[in-house]
């Protein structure tokens, strides 16, 4: 069930990203707009790639680790491998104290046990992330439907003034039979045919004038949602860009915390705090397992391994080559995400720099513009 949804979710995210829309005409119009768009898409992206390097750096040093735990003497691993048994058999020791059935399975409990110091300030990130993309898509909805709307009265005015076109030649058709037709009367019959050529003619310059006003109300018409409709379109084209990047954001947290949504972080969160509460106070053999966790911990620095505390709370990997493939597999596949988020950043970035430096070189006057708008967001070329 889980996995249909995530399934659903993922083929509704992928329509909703789908390549930005072109614009319909000359795109000079709207380049200011679109080099001021350039620049802000550049400073979320630094801002972006600041924490993404900062999140590869720890998952680097964390594989890092392994490596250096892998490599370690048979004799220094068999002492940390014996201290992991002792504490892994206080920590049994210690659930039989324990009232009550655990609510989230171990492997959640363990996993959030890593991220705890993190995780206040991740559910903060989350639950803003999920309203962001609610809004994006309200947001997406409305002006997908306003360029619907554009670009229908745009057709509309242009079958009006198709239609105009046709009133014109019809009416100049009709004069020139009706003057035909008179002559053959006047040559035939002799009769006065005065009267109906100026009829006519003032048929025909009525006509005219009406065609000529409403011509020019609609190309003021086509002009006027023809420019609405490229800013639509310009304004849908950043907010799938901010999409994606929020989509993205989330994807890597509930992969993280290996969870569907806010909510479920939540509860597992709260269910965490209760039971690590009740775990401590039944704690029988609190001062042996921290004496054994301060020479684990002890001997972990001593082997240069950066974040020694860390494995305190993933024993089991210690002890389980099984158990450190499956880790390392995991944190091979985070790296690769974060290489892959941050290449898209760069690529996202580098094509805002190239479409500022060609906007820059169009004309001289947009050297002072681009200069002006780069100071204003803090930008350094």
């Amino acid at each position: 069930m889980a996995f249909r949804r995530r399934k659903a979710s993922e083929e509704n995210k992928k329509s909703k990203t789908e390549e930005p829309l072109s614009l319909t005409v000359d795109k000079a119009e709207h380049s200011k707009y679109a080099i001021e768009d350039s620049c802000q898409q550049i400073v979320e992206s630094t801002l972006q790639a600041q924490e993404m390097k900062t999140e590869l750096q720890a998952v680097t040093h964390y594989i890092s680790d392994i490596q250096k735990i892998e490599a370690l003497d048979r004799e220094d691993r068999e002492l940390i491998n014996d201290l992991a048994r002792k504490i892994l058999t206080l920590s049994k020791d210690r659930e039989r104290y324990k009232k009550g059935t655990r609510k989230i399975k171990d492997t959640q409990y363990h996993n959030l046990a890593k991220f705890e110091e993190s995780i206040p300030l991740d559910l903060r990130k989350m639950k803003a992330w999920e309203a962001y993309s609610f809004d994006i898509e309200n947001d997406m909805k409305y002006l997908d439907s306003e360029r619907a709307a554009l670009l229908h009265q745009k057709e509309d005015a242009e079958a009006n003034q198709k239609t105009l076109g046709t009133i014109g030649i019809t009416t100049s058709i009709l004069s020139v039979l009706l003057f035909l037709l008179f002559i053959w009367v006047n040559l035939r019959t002799g009769a006065n045919m005065q009267l109906p050529f100026l009829l006519t003619i003032a048929l025909g310059a009525t006509a005219a004038a009406y065609i000529f006003i409403r011509a020019r109300e609609n190309r003021k018409d086509m002009a006027d949602a023809e420019k609405k409709l490229n800013r639509a379109i310009q304004l849908l084209n950043k907010v799938k860009i901010k999409y994606i990047n929020n989509t993205n954001a989330l994807d890597y947290c509930y992969q993280k915390y290996m969870v569907d949504s806010y909510a479920q972080l939540t509860y597992l969160w709260e269910e965490y705090k209760k039971e690590k509460e009740d775990e401590n106070k039944y704690k029988v053999s609190k001062e042996q397992t921290e004496y054994y966790n301060s020479e684990i911990i002890t001997h972990l620095k001593a082997a240069k391994i950066t974040d020694a505390k860390i494995w305190i709370y993933q024993l089991e990997a210690l002890l389980d080559s099984a158990e450190m493939e499956k880790l390392t597999t995991t944190l091979l596949d985070r790296r690769q995400k974060l290489k892959d988020r941050i290449e898209q950043n760069n690529l996202l970035k580098d094509k805002c720099l190239e479409d500022i430096e060609k906007f820059t070189k169009e004309k001289e006057e947009n050297k002072e513009y681009v200069s002006e708008l780069l100071k204003k967001h803090g930008i350094n070329l």
